[in-house]
């Protein structure tokens, strides 16, 4: 979890640096598609992580509950 925090901190960083510089610049919309191209980006690469812990989950548990009688 640690890991996906530290993520998460840094796409939030550069979704709101992305979007204040383009802002700034006058390119609203640019600003716009940069914003929802960093979240798809970041929520895809955070549920690739989690989905990696939880099937590893599932495979270290999936022996022990295979050895219940």
């Amino acid at each position: 979890m640690v890991i996906e925090s530290a993520i998460l901190l840094a796409f939030e960083s550069a979704i709101t640096l992305t979007a204040k510089s383009a802002i700034i610049l006058g390119e609203c919309d640019l600003a716009f598609e940069n914003v929802i191209t960093l979240v798809f980006e970041s929520a895809i690469i955070l549920g690739e992580s989690i989905f990696r812990e939880w099937r590893s989950f599932f495979v270290m548990t999936r022996g022990d509950f295979e050895q219940i009688p």
